[in-house]
C-alpha cells in the first residue's frame, strides 16, 4: 500500500513538473511603452496571461537594429535589463517577479546588451567607457570587470555559446559589422591605469583601489563569421549551440539570417593583418595572437520581408524564435518556426514593443524532478 503510495506521489509530481517546464518554456519578457513609460512586461507565448513587472523603470526598447536589452538568468529567477534614469545607460538586475531591483554598473558613459554566463555568474556587455564600444565581462555582484575584446574599433551585443566556451559579438573592425565569436579563455592579463599607462600585475595588486583603469584579458582565439560588405549585428546562439541567429541588412532592409558556426573556411591573419597558411598557422599557433577569418557558408534569410526584422531570440527546445518587427507599421514581437514559417504577431498593440527574452529552460522539469525523487528515496529508506 505504502509502494502504491509512493508510485501515486511519483506520477503527480512528474505531471506537475511537465506542466511547469511546458508554462516556463512559453513564457516571453519584453519592453513596451503602452502605459506611458517604457516598463517590463512578459507574457505567454501566444500573446496571452499579459503580466507588467515594472514601474518606472524606464527600460531601454532596443530598436530592431540592436540586440534586445533584457535578459534573463539562466535560472530564470533574475531579469538584467538597461534603462536611463540617472542620466546615462546602466545595467540593472532585478528578481524575476520585478521586486529586488539593484544597479550593476555605475559609469556616465552607456552600457548595453546584457548577456548572462550560462552559469548565471557573469554578465558581458557593451559599455563606451574608454572611448569606443568594448565588450566587458562583470561579475553578478558588480566585482571583477574585465575588458574581453580592448580593440580600437567598435565591439557589441555579446552573446555567450551554451557551453559557455564562446562569445559571439559584433564588430566593425573589418571596417563595417560582422559577426565574431571569441574564446572565453584569457591567455594574459594586462592592467591599466586611468590614463591608459600599463602597471604591472604586481603594482595592480598593491593599488587595485587607486588604479581606477582597467583590467585587459587578452590572448582568446578569436574568429570571423561573416564576411559581407552589409551589417550584421546581433547574434544569438541557438539552445544546442549549433546555430547563430542574426541581423543584416544585406537583402536591402533588415532581415534575420542563421549560420552556422562551424561551417567555414578559415583565413588565418597576423596581428599586422598578414595572411599565413594553414600548415604555417598550425606551427605558430602559440605565438601568432592573430585573428581567424572565415568563409562561412551562406546565411540562410528566415524572414524575407520587406519590413524590418531584429533583435531575434530562440526558444528554450530550439524550434521558435521570437523578433522585433516594424511589418505592422510600429515595433511588435513576433514569433515564428525557426525555418521562418508561420510568423504571428503576438503583441499587436499600437504601442512600441521590443527587446523580446525566451525563459530560459534552466528551472524546468529536470529541477523538479530531483527534489521529488530526493524527497522519495528519503522516504524509502
Amino acid at each position: 500500500m505504502r509502494l502504491m503510495s509512493l508510485l501515486f506521489s511519483v506520477v503527480a509530481m512528474l505531471l506537475l513538473a511537465n506542466s511547469v517546464y511546458g508554462q516556463a518554456m512559453n513564457r516571453i519578457l519584453f519592453g513596451s511603452d503602452r502605459d506611458g513609460t517604457p516598463e517590463i512586461y512578459v507574457m505567454d507565448a501566444d500573446g496571452t496571461d499579459l503580466v507588467r513587472l515594472t514601474t518606472d523603470a524606464w527600460v531601454q526598447i532596443a530598436p530592431v537594429t540592436e540586440v534586445a536589452s533584457l535578459a534573463w538568468s539562466p535560472d530564470g529567477t533574475k531579469i538584467a535589463f538597461i534603462a536611463n534614469r540617472v542620466g546615462a545607460r546602466q545595467i540593472y538586475v532585478m528578481n524575476a517577479d520585478g521586486t529586488g531591483l539593484v544597479r550593476l554598473t555605475d559609469h556616465l558613459v552607456g552600457n548595453g546588451a546584457p548577456a548572462w554566463s550560462p552559469d548565471g555568474r557573469q554578465i558581458a556587455f557593451t559599455s563606451r567607457r574608454f572611448g569606443n564600444d568594448e565588450i566587458f565581462v562583470i561579475n553578478v555582484d558588480g566585482t571583477e570587470l574585465v575588458n574581453r575584446t580592448y580593440h580600437p574599433a567598435d565591439d557589441a551585443a555579446p552573446a555567450w555559446s551554451p557551453d559557455g566556451h564562446w562569445i559571439a559579438f559584433t564588430s566593425n573592425r573589418s571596417g563595417n559589422n560582422e559577426i565574431y565569436m571569441m574564446n572565453t579563455e584569457i591567455e594574459e592579463w594586462r592592467y591599466s591605469r586611468k590614463d591608459g599607462v600599463e602597471v604591472s600585475e604586481e603594482g595592480y595588486n598593491k593599488l587595485p583601489s587607486m588604479l581606477k583603469g582597467q583590467v585587459i584579458a587578452l590572448g582568446a582565439d578569436l574568429i570571423q563569421l561573416t564576411d559581407h560588405p552589409a551589417d550584421d549585428i546581433s547574434p544569438t546562439w541557438s539552445p544546442d549551440g549549433n546555430r547563430i541567429a542574426f541581423t543584416s541588412n544585406r537583402s536591402g532592409d533588415n532581415e534575420i539570417y542563421i549560420i552556422d558556426p562551424d561551417a567555414r573556411e578559415q583565413r588565418y591573419l597576423r596581428k599586422d593583418g598578414t595572411e599565413v597558411s594553414a600548415e604555417d598557422y598550425n606551427k605558430l599557433l602559440p605565438f601568432l595572437k592573430g585573428e581567424v577569418i572565415t568563409g562561412a557558408a551562406d546565411p540562410l534569410n528566415v524572414t524575407n520581408h520587406p519590413a524590418d526584422d531584429g533583435s531575434p531570440v530562440w526558444s528554450p527546445d530550439g524550434t521558435q524564435i521570437a523578433f522585433t518587427s516594424t511589418r505592422d507599421d510600429n515595433g511588435e514581437i513576433f514569433v515564428m518556426n525557426a525555418d521562418g514559417t508561420n510568423p504571428i504577431n503576438i503583441t499587436n498593440h499600437p504601442a512600441g514593443d521590443g527587446s523580446p527574452a525566451w525563459y530560459p529552460i534552466g528551472v524546468t522539469m529536470t529541477n523538479v524532478e530531483a527534489k521529488s525523487w530526493g524527497q522519495i528515496k528519503a522516504e524509502v529508506h
